[in-house]
């Protein structure tokens, strides 16, 4: 595991996380694997919440890809708030 760069937890749903690493190229297999997904299904109970996290996790997808490297570094000029 590299350095971890951001911890995301979903604003409503319990048991729900995303991690972003920082690796070196040797540590990546692939492309943006850099992201890990924590999710306990046990919490979700209803498919409106089903819809929620499908929507947040595309969300949050494109806003990695958009501030991190294919490596999980932070572009330049990108601030995390």
């Amino acid at each position: 595991m590299g350095l971890i760069q951001e911890t995301i937890n979903h604003p409503t749903i319990d048991d729900v996380e995303i991690v972003v690493d920082e690796k070196s190229k040797d540590e990546t297999r692939e492309p943006y694997d850099i992201v890990s997904l924590d999710i306990s299904f046990s919490s979700i109970r209803q498919p409106d919440e089903l819809v929620e996290l499908g929507t947040w996790l595309i969300e949050q997808g494109t806003r990695i890809k958009k501030q991190y490297t294919s490596t999980g570094k932070l572009r330049k000029g990108v601030v995390l708030a």
